[in-house]
């Protein structure tokens, strides 16, 4: 899966994560590009972000699937028990 976005293609897993069932991780060179200053840099910037859970470090998407899409489940696991819990 993958988003096009100012004329770049950007990786996109759908991942699993206990209590939220699937949900779209994307990199963050993807959110980068959508927000400049704080803010969206267009209404298609806006709503491409509304469509992802998660920003990873792209490092992580240059790495085996399986190895990328435990990563990304720890570090959302831990991000949520701080943010949310």
């Amino acid at each position: 899966m993958s988003i096009n976005f100012n004329g770049k293609t950007f990786p996109v897993l759908s991942v699993y994560i206990d209590d939220f069932g699937y949900r779209n991780i994307a990199p963050e060179s993807l959110e980068n590009q959508l927000l400049q200053g704080g803010r969206y840099v267009s209404k298609e910037a806006q709503i491409v972000d509304e469509t992802i859970f998660f920003f990873a470090p792209d490092v992580l998407f240059m790495k085996g699937s399986r190895e990328t899409q435990e990563k990304i489940k720890n570090d959302v696991r831990k991000f949520v028990e701080l943010n949310v819990a």
